[in-house]
């Protein structure tokens, strides 16, 4: 299992799904933000959240890639 991104959706939670972190941005984009959390899961299932500390998506897209990288 290679990492992944979890995109939680906390208005409705059967929508929670793993998401192309290379498309995050575009995904995210004129959406809420506060009705979202971001989890990175690496390969033994550990999971650590994305926290969001600007409202750029290029900025919340370039954070998600570099903790996927590490």
């Amino acid at each position: 299992m290679k990492t992944k991104l979890l995109v939680v959706n906390l208005q409705d939670p059967s929508k929670t799904k793993y998401w192309n972190a290379k498309n995050i941005g575009v995904f995210m984009l004129g959406r809420r933000l506060s009705n979202y959390k971001l989890f990175v899961v690496d390969q033994t299932g550990n999971m650590k959240p994305v926290v969001i500390t600007n409202a750029d998506i290029l900025l919340i897209q370039q954070q998600v890639l570099d903790m996927m990288k590490g």
